[in-house]
């Protein structure tokens, strides 16, 4: 990640995008013109948002959104596996508040006993946040849905670089989680529920996404919540 050392939120999330695109072969997937982009207001300025959504031969759902207004950047990330495979949800919110300051977040979020993880990778998560700062304590929601090792830390942008490893680990975890997995039918039925409850957890608790519709409007915004950017298992 040295290429990014300094990089904005917005750059760090297309890094990540390419590198999951490429890694894990996917296709762009279609999205409502409407709503894979779309111009707001936020305090007098204006505001921006542009999706990406695309699918694979592991993945159902990868979908990577980029927020930017005057002094505001947000990329949040959201890849699904297929169900057949029993592996973790990927996802991340990386947000700069234009104070200097900015915070990221992202985990492995578990599907099933069989995508908690284990012990090696728990350990190499962990050492991936060595010397950050913690962002605070998760809300009750998150550390339902949440691993073990969630990354949460606020920093200043000259510690971008440490914050930037950290989240690469857990892109690269999930890389290699996906590549060696294997197809586990009986448990397609499990992994789409908690791929459902993880989606509705985040549309019915992040007060953050109140955001959008200050930004873009109430009924837009609806939409855009639950056709894009947290759909659900898809087929």
């Amino acid at each position: 990640m040295s290429g990014l050392a300094m990089a904005t939120c917005g750059e760090l999330l297309s890094a990540a995008e390419h590198r999951l695109v490429g890694s894990l072969s996917l296709r762009p997937m279609k999205l409502d013109p409407g709503l894979a982009e779309a111009q707001g207001l936020w305090r007098g300025s204006p505001a921006s948002l542009v999706t990406h959504a695309y699918r694979g031969p592991r993945i159902s759902y990868a979908r990577f959104a980029t927020l930017k207004s005057d002094g505001l950047e947000f990329g949040n990330v959201l890849c699904l596996p297929k169900s057949s495979f029993e592996v973790p949800i990927l996802g991340a919110d990386l947000v700069d508040l234009g104070r200097g300051t900015a915070m990221i977040a992202a985990d492995l979020s578990p599907t099933t006993p069989a995508t908690h993880l284990d012990t090696a990778f728990s350990e190499r998560l962990q050492r991936a946040q060595d010397g950050l700062t913690p962002g605070g304590e998760l809300p009750e929601w998150c550390r339902r849905c949440f691993s073990a090792v969630p990354l949460y830390t606020r920093f200043t942008m000259n510690q971008m670089p440490r914050a930037a490893d950290a989240l690469w680990a857990y892109v690269i975890a999930f890389t290699e989680l996906l590549a060696v997995a294997k197809a586990a039918p009986r448990a397609s039925d499990r992994v789409s529920e908690a791929q459902r409850v993880y989606c509705a957890a985040h549309l019915r608790d992040d007060k953050g996404l109140g955001l959008l519709k200050t930004m873009f409007g109430e009924p837009w915004a609806e939409r855009y919540l639950c056709q894009v950017l947290f759909p659900g298992p898809q087929l």
